[in-house]
């Protein structure tokens, strides 16, 4: 179901939230890397998250639906530790365009919590996701490549980046406005985790 033009939409998305801590950290070593790219949108620290579900344009009672969806799946799922690790760019490190910090999970199934975003995402009939999770924190966007010799070099200062570890209690469901001064975001629901086993998959309805 598309829903109908005359019904008004928001932005959303689905995420992880970071610990404060961790998000300054990651500023500060961004920092590093402005030198090799003046023309690049940089992530501020508190719209730093862990996407797990791009939502796009969605109704009020979509967002309902997908509230009632993780209500119900996310209450018995087990609370995971994670921690950032790395640094990399997509599409590659010699032509970047998005500048991000990797996840690794040390206890619990991210990619497990992210099928059941999907999961909710697709039963409030939003088009399956086509690109494969990839568990990252933006930093930066480039609009021109940046210069690859100080991008390189800041690279391999912080290439072995590694944060202290954190417990992930909740998903955050997020509307999300543009402005001019950049993006803003809006806790629109949040759904705690327990610390009950995750349920398998074929036990979603």
């Amino acid at each position: 179901m598309t829903p109908p033009s005359t019904m008004p939409t928001f932005r959303a998305f689905l995420a992880v939230e970071l610990p404060e801590a961790l998000r300054l950290r990651l500023a500060e070593m961004a920092r590093d890397f402005r030198a090799a790219a003046t023309h690049a949108s940089w992530v501020k620290p508190e719209n730093m998250h862990i996407t797990l579900r791009f939502l796009g344009g969605i109704t009020e009672a979509q967002a309902a639906q997908i509230t009632a969806q993780l209500k119900q799946q996310l209450s018995s799922f087990h609370a995971l530790r994670l921690r950032a690790h790395g640094i990399g760019a997509f599409p590659s490190l010699f032509k970047p365009s998005v500048l991000w910090v990797g996840v690794e999970t040390l206890d619990g199934d991210l990619n497990h919590l992210q099928a059941v975003t999907e999961h909710a995402a697709q039963a409030a009939e939003l088009p399956a996701e086509k690109q494969r999770f990839h568990a990252h924190i933006t930093l930066a966007r480039f609009r021109v490549l940046p210069k690859l010799a100080p991008f390189r070099h800041a690279y391999e200062a912080h290439k072995q980046f590694r944060g202290d570890e954190f417990t992930v209690s909740h998903v955050t469901l997020f509307k999300s406005d543009l402005t001019r001064e950049g993006p803003r975001y809006t806790r629109w629901e949040t759904f705690p985790l327990s610390c009950n086993p995750s349920p398998s998959l074929s036990e979603m309805p």
